[in-house]
């Protein structure tokens, strides 16, 4: 999680996340829910700060991964 400096804060680790393909469902949903963190990540934090603070290699890598 990152807070409202972007300094990284660890919430839970779990040494056994079992994160294999063991099913069609299971792989979908995993996929879903790597979209759904990375979509609030970009929506909650960086929106919140506004482009005026991004530096151009970070909105050129923004562009690229948009693309």
């Amino acid at each position: 999680m990152l807070d409202e400096s972007l300094n990284p804060w660890v919430i839970e680790i779990n040494l056994s996340p079992a994160c294999a393909e063991r099913a069609d469902w299971l792989s979908k949903m995993l996929d879903d829910s790597h979209v759904d963190l990375l979509t609030h990540i970009e929506n909650k934090i960086l929106v919140t700060f506004g482009s005026d603070h991004w530096g151009p290699e970070f909105k050129e890598k923004l562009r690229v991964a948009r693309n």
